[in-house]
């Protein structure tokens, strides 16, 4: 019988930490990826970088209006809008959801475009006026068949950084069309 088991061999233990340590050491830079945190001091944001902040925040905003109960539609817009804001954008996205004369029926929106035209500075403070618009595309079902939706808006948004991640602050509707 060999008396090899439990043992432990000094040469492979040290070849391995000296490969793992060498190879970080090789690798270290490779795999960093650097992403550029709100927080951080706001360099000029394109019309594509807007576009790439603003889409997941509005797409929020729709999201949140999945929940039926209007504590949990606060909590999930909180997420994306900041202060004051907060509960005007929750009376304005209810009045464009819901149908006229349905009932309460509500459109649930399925995809948002967004398209901005240019973008400008906050005025002495982090952040970006957005000017452009988004179109919400959805459907809505009632008496056994289901209908498409499509709202459309040419807006002003401003977006700042509010404790390490965008939300919207500011919201000025130019336009809106529905169809």
């Amino acid at each position: 019988k060999s008396r090899r088991r439990g043992r432990k061999i000094p040469g492979r233990a040290y070849t391995t930490w000296m490969s793992l340590v060498l190879g970080a050491a090789v690798l270290w830079r490779v795999g960093a990826i650097e992403v550029e945190a709100p927080s951080a001091p706001v360099r000029a944001v394109d019309a594509k970088q807007a576009e790439r902040i603003l889409t997941p925040l509005l797409r929020n905003t729709y999201r949140a209006f999945d929940q039926r109960d209007e504590s949990a539609i606060y909590d999930t817009l909180a997420r994306s809008i900041e202060g004051d804001l907060l509960q005007k954008v929750y009376l304005q996205t209810i009045n464009a959801l819901t149908l006229d004369a349905q009932d309460g029926t509500r459109v649930s929106v399925t995809d948002i475009g967004v398209d901005i035209d240019g973008v400008s500075s906050v005025k002495g403070a982090p952040g970006f006026i957005a000017h452009g618009g988004w179109t919400a595309m959805g459907s809505v079902g009632h008496w056994g068949h289901n209908h498409p939706r499509v709202n459309g808006y040419k807006a002003k948004i401003t977006v700042q950084p509010v404790k390490g991640v965008w939300k919207i602050t500011g919201l000025e509707i130019l336009e809106e069309r529905r169809a």
